[in-house]
């Protein structure tokens, strides 16, 4: 397949893994519309867009990027919003980015007083590493607070793994789940 398409079907399978709940990629037959690449609806109104981007030179994160992205946020709200919640995070993931921390966190910015949407940004590796650390307990994923990982900037395993070790911390869901 094309990088792109199995980058965004990836995107979609990890995230909804992850999440524990359903995904959906727009793909080729809506490219010509509006939309993200996907859209992850979790648990208590937690609604992710996402983009994958599959650049060999990494992705520049530009302003008309941000307002695309506005825009994708701000039609999902006015359709959706009073059925299932406003879009929460929008999740760009890529091999890497042409801006440093301080560029995409200006992004991240923009973005937010765009649409009050959170931008994160999560490399393709670290969001395989990401599912790769629930492979031997994957009733952890449905423990996680995924919105205190997708409020973040820069999404890492070390992140999610905190919130793992928190629940774990907790020491409830072994005793009482099974895990």
């Amino acid at each position: 397949g094309k990088p792109d398409d199995l980058l965004e079907d990836y995107t979609k399978d990890c995230l909804a893994y992850l999440m524990t709940c359903v995904g959906h990629r727009f793909g080729e037959e809506r490219s010509f519309e509006s939309l993200p690449d996907g859209v992850v609806l979790g648990k208590d109104g937690l609604n992710i867009h996402f983009d994958a981007k599959a650049y060999d030179d990494g992705f520049d994160v530009t302003l008309d990027d941000i307002r695309r992205f506005a825009a994708y946020v701000d039609d999902f709200n006015l359709r959706y919003k009073d059925l299932i919640g406003p879009v929460y995070s929008f999740v760009v993931v890529s091999g890497h980015w042409k801006q440093k921390r301080a560029g995409l966190e200006n992004k991240s910015n923009q973005l937010y007083r765009f649409s009050r949407t959170r931008l994160s940004f999560i490399t393709a590796k670290e969001l395989g590493e990401t599912v790769n650390l629930f492979r031997k307990r994957p009733a952890l994923r449905g423990r996680v607070d995924w919105k205190n990982v997708f409020s973040l900037l820069m999404v890492t395993p070390r992140d999610v793994q905190g919130e793992i070790d928190r629940v774990e911390k907790d020491g409830l869901s072994r005793r009482h789940h099974g895990d």
